[in-house]
């Protein structure tokens, strides 16, 4: 079987970023960029002030601070009328233009107006430098440099400094759409009470949040029976997405039609199986045509097994596809709190709560129950990493996390 690593490495060899669109700016935020963004203007614009106060020429002020002759007041908007010579001074107030003449900003708390001339004014401070309190002309940008590249995700941040670019629709990697499709006859809906060995299908709901929170579209195309025809049919469709998520089928049962029914439509397995714990039959492989290329991911039936598979393996396809890295699910180090029994000869992945201390991440297994043991998982904000081998790990051990990207 192939290892985790191994899987990951052949699905990002059939992964083609897709192509752009223009959006709107609302609309952009987690978005990748698809073209570079060049400044069309200097910014600040002008030169201005950084405080509110009085600006002056910074030679006028004397060790005793000094008096000077208030020209005009300047407020955020307007434009300064007069120019700053020998003892005068313009009332300015943050973010305005600094008038000609002047070469620094003495802040407002400094200052004291004469008790008998209301347009002069006391500036109580030592001598300053030439450009205090000034954020020049073109300090942040200029223009025509390279604000951003392709491939930047647009954040908060990002969409404030488009907005200042004049950027309105930006060009980003169009979204994945992502078809699921979970499969089985002992499927009923969600609002249905199960009769005798029938289960809520809750696999769509799971994956279509999984997908959303990925960033993706998503396309739900119910439950498939466990019938040749009617499985080719809905696969058939879901062939017209970007990526396609079947949920059950793909072990060695019986009823597991999925891979057949995958071949039979002309899907190209790349590999079938990985050694991890849950999610060993995980199946994945490509469609080809009309120069596009989509790619399938059989998950195993229970839905921790499901989740875990489409965290390790779904996930960086998805980004990837957005234009952004291919990059496995984050990790990091974290000490156990207890004593760790594994069982089995896989990797394993299993549900814990890990958390800050004095000593660093600390990180505690949860008592699973098992492939369909949701209810453990919702109390879960990590995933352990037990690798293969071992039968026991001490408290005190570091083992490998995976947080929860949510």
């Amino acid at each position: 079987m192939l290892s985790v690593n191994e899987a990951l490495k052949l699905i990002k060899q059939h992964v083609t970023v897709l192509a752009d669109e223009a959006v709107g700016l609302s609309d952009a935020i987690g978005r990748v960029l698809a073209t570079d963004c060049h400044s069309t203007l200097d910014s600040p614009p002008y030169d201005k002030s950084m405080v509110d106060g009085y600006a002056i020429r910074s030679a006028d002020l004397t060790e005793s601070g000094g008096q000077f002759q208030i020209l005009e007041e300047v407020i955020a908007g307007a434009v300064p009328t007069q120019s700053i010579s020998q003892d005068t001074t313009t009332a300015i107030m943050t973010g305005a233009p600094i008038p000609k003449g002047a070469d620094a900003v003495i802040m407002v708390e400094y200052s004291t107006r004469h008790p008998e001339s209301p347009d002069v004014v006391v500036l109580n401070h030592d001598p300053v430098n030439a450009g205090t309190n000034i954020l020049y002309q073109g300090t942040t940008l200029k223009v025509g440099d390279k604000v951003l590249q392709a491939g930047h995700a647009i954040s908060p941040a990002t969409v404030g400094l488009l907005a200042e670019l004049g950027v309105s629709a930006p060009n980003v990697f169009r979204l994945a759409n992502v078809a699921i499709l979970s499969t089985g006859d002992e499927l009923v809906p969600i609002d249905q009470q199960p009769g005798p060995g029938q289960i809520r299908n809750s696999n769509g709901p799971l994956l279509q949040s999984l997908v959303r929170n990925a960033g993706a579209v998503d396309r739900v195309l119910g439950v498939g029976r466990d019938n040749l025809d009617q499985l080719e049919s809905l696969i058939q469709e879901g062939l017209n997405c970007e990526i396609l998520v079947l949920s059950g089928g793909v072990s060695a049962g019986v009823k597991d039609l999925v891979p057949q029914a995958l071949s039979n439509l002309g899907v190209k397995e790349i590999f079938h199986k990985v050694n991890l714990k849950p999610g060993k039959p995980l199946w994945f492989g490509i469609a080809e045509s009309d120069d596009r290329k989509r790619l399938v991911f059989g998950l195993p039936g229970n839905p921790v097994s499901s989740m875990v598979c489409f965290l390790l393996f779904v996930v960086p396809a998805i980004r990837a596809l957005h234009g952004g890295s291919f990059a496995p699910l984050s990790s990091m180090r974290a000490t156990l709190t207890e004593t760790f029994k594994q069982r089995g000869d896989r990797p394993t992945y299993y549900p814990g709560v890990m958390e800050s201390s004095d000593d660093g991440i600390i990180v505690k297994p949860l008592r699973w129950k098992g492939s369909a043991d949701q209810l453990t998982l919702t109390m879960a904000n990590c995933l352990v990493c037990f690798p293969a081998g071992v039968g026991e790990f001490s408290a005190s051990e570091d083992v490998s996390v995976f947080p929860l990207p949510w």
